[in-house]
């Protein structure tokens, strides 16, 4: 039963979507709304990084890059590409040098551990 009223409680709250800069700054970004820190910083999260390529050739639609991931330290792991994986990787490469990087991260309380993309 109590796990039930629990549930109650916490079904009125709108998951949190934070669109910030995809670069050393993300943390002092995403730490500027006390209101959401919760949601972001102690509970998983699903996140995606992306960068605007330009139109294609043949219309007028843009073209992006991006990475969806999915933590439970969204600190960590965005370090964590910030440092490790533009070494190995040229498409992370290019996200970590352009200056319009972009990272959606999304918070809910329904979000779980096993929580799959």
């Amino acid at each position: 039963m109590r796990y039930n009223k629990i549930e109650e409680n916490i079904g009125d709250i709108e998951p949190v979507v934070e669109i910030v800069p995809y670069n050393t700054g993300y943390n002092v970004s995403l730490h500027r709304d006390m209101q959401n820190r919760e949601l972001i910083f102690e509970y998983p999260t699903v996140y995606l990084i992306y960068d605007k390529l330009g139109s294609g050739r043949s219309s007028n639609d843009p073209k992006f890059k991006v990475y969806v991931g999915e933590t439970n330290d969204i600190s960590r792991r965005t370090r964590q590409h910030l440092k490790d994986t533009g070494k190995s990787r040229m498409d992370w490469k290019a996200l970590n040098e352009s200056h319009n990087s972009q990272m959606i991260v999304i918070g809910d309380y329904y979000f779980k551990a096993d929580c799959k993309i």
